[in-house]
């Protein structure tokens, strides 16, 4: 099972976008993830960066697929869940 991220189709360079492991249900709020992505405007192209619950980050990378794959990796190191 992969971990469960959750866009917002309305945020902003800067702002994080994705967010990994939102509690399920009505009482989940995006504050509550384990993980983001913020992507980060350069000259000509972005970055993207993965920061844990509570905004430790945890690299900056090219693609957006990398910055998810360390934020998976780092919750999984962290609780040894999936999501």
């Amino acid at each position: 099972m992969k971990p469960r991220w959750t866009t917002d189709p309305g945020a902003i360079p800067g702002e994080p976008f994705d967010y990994l492991g939102i509690p399920i249900g009505e009482k989940g709020e995006i504050g509550e993830a384990r993980a983001v992505i913020v992507e980060i405007e350069t000259p000509g192209d972005s970055l993207w960066e993965a920061r844990a619950f509570g905004g430790r980050p945890l690299g900056t990378f090219e693609t957006a697929e990398q910055a998810r794959a360390a934020a998976e990796k780092y919750v999984q190191a962290e609780c040894g869940c999936e999501n």
